[in-house]
């Protein structure tokens, strides 16, 4: 179990962020949302808080995110786009919708399985081509650039 602690200024932000209720669930630490939770556009570098369970939606797009550490394990749809985020890890695990554009993810692990699967897989696919262009790789050289994806696709 994770001891997490809020301060008074941690709970006016809650209270501030949730769109209906929240609460330290003692068994777990964690926080759950009955609601959703809007972090969005508040130049974070780290979700600031540990959640559970978010029945509603949990956005944290356009901020400066490099890990989804503290994400919830359990909720609705997911925006994480327009981050700095280049893996999954911290992901949450069981989600209805999954959204990540607009990162610098380099590969597939911890995906999570959602509705959207394809439409998830395609972005990805787009950052890890942006990736190895970035690093210099030429697309242009089908056979082997086909080559480069899928070895980073599995890393």
């Amino acid at each position: 179990m994770i001891n997490q602690v809020l301060s008074s200024e941690d709970k006016i932000l809650l209270d501030q962020r949730v769109s209906g209720t929240w609460s330290l669930n003692s068994k777990t630490g964690l926080i759950d949302v009955n609601g959703h939770i809007f972090l969005m556009n508040l130049k974070l570098i780290s979700i600031p808080f540990k959640f559970w369970k978010v029945s509603g939606d949990f956005y944290c797009e356009g901020n400066q995110l490099t890990s989804l550490e503290g994400s919830p394990q359990i909720v609705g749809s997911f925006y994480c786009f327009d981050n700095q985020l280049t893996s999954l890890v911290g992901c949450p695990e069981i989600v209805e919708y999954f959204y990540c554009k607009g990162n610098k993810i380099k590969s597939f692990e911890y995906m999570p399985e959602c509705n959207n699967q394809s439409e998830v897989i395609r972005d990805i696919r787009r950052q890890i081509r942006q990736y190895l262009i970035d690093l210099g790789f030429d697309p242009k050289d089908k056979e082997n650039f086909k080559k480069l994806m899928r070895a980073q696709e599995r890393s």
